[in-house]
């Protein structure tokens, strides 16, 4: 996927990605109720972006074809409005799935989205942009509402990606320096995602939930700061101003997790700590 600009091959790569993250699910005995509503909406996403794919056979030119096949990346990231897999999906799955999909598959399709973005007609950048918006919105509002743990960091990975999308549907010249600070920030939020999901050990646990939180001197603070700076350097105050708000969400859940996992885990009653 990285290396191509036809569609046909995209459209391949793609699917293959998909193939495998069900195949995951698969092997971890998920929810069958989750594995056929995924099934489903993999093959109509994969119907529709074959017909865009057609499209473009025809006009190579054609900003419906682009958007057809466009919308079917934007289902694979848990974009709004294309998200409602994602919450069931983290829900019925292990920590160790959650690993791989925020460690390798999250970051990597991101990435995709930001080589390909020079190619997408600027009339669909708008569009893109308000998406981005979106995202973060309701990402924020899930966080804020969520008591289970796992839809709690799927919600999140919905916000990331909003994130994502606000600042690099800005520029059509790409790579930004925004953007690669963008990039920087969800790869090193997600290796404390990745740590979080495979320990074992509940103090562990809690440092890597202040690394989310980005605190200092965690790298997440760097990168968070890094961000701010390169968004500040831009024009885009209204994207600043909505990746500043999401933070403070952010930073309000996290710290609510951080208070469930220290006193319910850590410690005992009797204010003696617990060492798993």
């Amino acid at each position: 996927m990285l290396t191509t600009h036809k569609p046909i091959p995209f459209v391949i790569a793609l699917e293959g990605y998909n193939l495998c993250y069900i195949l995951l699910l698969f092997i971890n005995r998920a929810n069958r109720h989750t594995l056929k509503r995924l099934l489903l909406l993999s093959m109509l996403i994969l119907s529709i972006m074959m017909f865009g794919v057609c499209l473009l056979q025809i006009q190579p030119t054609s900003i419906v074809g682009k958007s057809l096949i466009l919308i079917g990346l934007l289902f694979k990231l848990g974009v709004f409005p294309f998200h409602t897999w994602v919450l069931e999906v983290y829900e019925n799955v292990s920590f160790r799935i959650i690993a791989i999909t925020d460690s390798i598959m999250k970051p990597m399709l991101a990435i995709i989205f930001v080589k390909i973005l020079p190619n997408i007609n600027t009339e669909l950048l708008p569009i893109l942009h308000a998406l981005g918006y979106l995202s973060l919105i309701f990402g924020s509002i899930l966080a804020l509402h969520e008591h289970n743990i796992k839809r709690w960091i799927g919600s999140l990975s919905i916000g990331h990606i909003g994130i994502i999308m606000c600042v690099a549907s800005t520029t059509s010249v790409l790579p930004s320096n925004a953007t690669m600070a963008t990039l920087l920030y969800i790869i090193a939020y997600s290796s404390c995602t990745v740590v979080f999901c495979i320990s074992k050990n509940n103090i562990l646990k809690v440092i890597t939930l202040c690394g989310m939180v980005g605190l200092p001197p965690f790298y997440t603070f760097f990168a968070k700061i890094n961000l701010i700076t390169e968004l500040l350097n831009s024009t885009d105050m209204y994207a600043l101003l909505a990746i500043m708000l999401y933070f403070v969400v952010e930073l309000t859940s996290i710290i609510r997790w951080l208070i469930h996992y220290f006193y319910k885990f850590i410690l005992k009653s009797d204010g003696s700590v617990i060492v798993s």
